[in-house]
């Protein structure tokens, strides 16, 4: 009887320690860099409601969304905006590096003088101390993020990111299509756009 009772509660507590280590084990943490905001707009573009600023906040906004209604609990999405708040470079490092995610991601909109330019390009730091990790989900996540209406772009190395440069974590700048081209453009004012495209990177960054 002992013997029984003893065996049960060895089995009671693994199934506990398995039950911790699978709460723990499986999270990913993203923090999501929503560009600009407050006093920098970023792009402002005539005929569209909305700045550069405004849509990247919606489309961060739809990706929390998705996250709260997924059953699942293996990803957590953080914002270092919630509202239209302006944030120096300086306040979004802190922030990032503060809560230690497994992948920071900074989101912009691209204007070109070339109007035939568009689609998704991804930036990484080579300066950044997980610089070969930043690069590999880089292209991962342009690989990935590019197949709606969003043409592939290219992989690059910015001369100027503070953000993905500065930060202690792998870390990436997507560029989520281009104001200045017509396409990108029309696709980024609609609702269903915005929608579409969080819901893909969402999924991107789960299967990464």
């Amino acid at each position: 009887m002992k013997n029984k009772i003893y065996t049960i509660a060895i089995i009671a507590l693994l199934l506990g320690l398995t039950s911790c280590t699978h709460q723990h084990k499986l999270v990913k943490t993203v923090v999501i860099d929503v560009g600009h905001g407050g006093k920098d707009t970023g792009t402002k573009v005539e005929n569209i409601a909305h700045s550069e600023s405004t849509l990247l906040l919606e489309i961060a906004k739809a990706m929390l969304i998705i996250n709260g209604l997924d059953k699942d609990r293996d990803l957590k999405i953080v914002l270092t905006r919630y509202g239209d708040d302006y944030l120096s470079l300086r306040t979004r490092i802190q922030q990032i590096n503060y809560i230690n995610p497994d992948l920071a991601m900074s989101l912009h909109i691209g204007f070109d003088k070339d109007k035939t330019k568009n689609g998704v390009d991804a930036y990484y730091s080579p300066k950044n101390i997980h610089n070969q990790q930043s690069q590999q989900m880089a292209k991962k996540l342009l690989d990935c993020v590019a197949v709606q209406k969003l043409q592939k772009g290219s992989v690059q190395q910015p001369a100027k990111l503070s953000v993905i440069r500065r930060v202690k974590v792998p870390a990436t700048t997507m560029i989520l299509g281009y104001l200045s081209n017509q396409s990108d453009r029309e696709y980024l004012s609609t609702q269903k756009g915005r929608d579409q495209l969080a819901k893909q990177i969402y999924h991107c960054l789960k299967i990464m």
